[in-house]
């Protein structure tokens, strides 16, 4: 909830000191770029290096169309502070929507700010910046992957033949509990433990996906990836009938300690195979 307020005040300012930045001089020109550069990054809830290029084209278009087309410009500086959140909407139409709902959104939001950004009366000031936040901040409704998540479908695309309908699975399974209840109710020691072996899978299929078809170390990949994911699965498995046990005790008003004893019993067993998968390869490696 904080997370989203602080994105609409953010998005706000910038929609009403966006003629600022664009008429201001060289000190408000790159303040703008800087801000255009933290909305991307804002929007994509990383920083790293694809949103930080796509905000700083931001700017540029926003002060090529700023004179002669601001609304136009508003909404093309808007998709391309959006772009990089876009490449992991989910499902056909997802890339579509959020493209598209960056555009009005962007376009709207500069109208917001044209009409009343700059009224005498501050309350119509601060309403113009609470409704421009909101509008410019519309293109976060749309559902999208986490990062781990597209990381594992592109590798999937890029891998092809037996990894991609392996990867598949990996992100579709990521997909599906990332923001479970049952991943959230393991202790921080497991959640952690889990968390890592996801990133290790992702970095293992990265590791697929950049090898050249038939390579002689795809097939051992292959495997590892097979593997890594089989045990993550039993992982979540047993997350999921722990947490469904522990609501229906909650439900029931029971106290079966044996139930809960023997799902958490599951759970560490699981996380020992997963510990089990990521060591051998390593081992193999140390010992060539």
């Amino acid at each position: 909830m904080t997370r989203s307020v602080l994105r609409v005040l953010l998005f706000g300012a910038a929609a009403l000191g966006a003629p600022l930045a664009l008429h201001g001089g060289s000190l408000a020109g790159l303040l703008g770029l800087v801000g255009a550069v933290a909305l991307a990054c804002v929007a994509d809830e990383r920083a790293w290096p694809l949103p930080v290029a796509l905000g700083a084209l931001a700017a540029l278009t926003a002060t090529l169309f700023g004179d002669s087309a601001p609304l136009t410009g508003a909404a093309l500086a808007s998709s391309l502070v959006w772009g990089a959140r876009a490449r992991r909407a989910r499902g056909l139409f997802g890339l579509p929507t959020l493209a598209g709902a960056a555009l009005a959104s962007g376009a709207l939001a500069a109208l917001v700010a044209q009409r009343y950004g700059g009224h005498p009366d501050v309350a119509v000031r601060l309403a113009a910046l609470a409704v421009a936040g909101i509008v410019a901040s519309a293109p976060a409704l749309v559902p999208v992957d986490d990062a781990l998540t597209a990381a594992l479908d592109a590798a999937a695309t890029r891998a092809g033949g037996a990894a991609l309908l392996t990867l598949s699975r990996a992100a579709e399974l990521r997909r599906r509990v990332v923001d479970g209840e049952a991943l959230a109710s393991l202790p921080e020691a497991s959640r952690k433990r889990v968390d890592g072996a996801w990133a290790s899978l992702a970095a293992t299929a990265e590791r697929r996906a950049s090898m050249e078809p038939g390579a002689g170390a795809a097939e051992w990949l292959d495997a590892r990836v097979a593997s890594h994911l089989a045990a993550l699965e039993r992982v979540h498995a047993a997350a999921e009938a722990r947490h469904a046990r522990s609501v229906a005790m909650a439900d029931q008003g029971l106290a079966d300690a044996a139930v809960e004893g023997e799902g958490l019993e599951a759970e560490v067993e699981a996380l020992r195979a997963l510990d089990e998968t990521a060591e051998r390869p390593a081992a193999a490696s140390a010992a060539n």
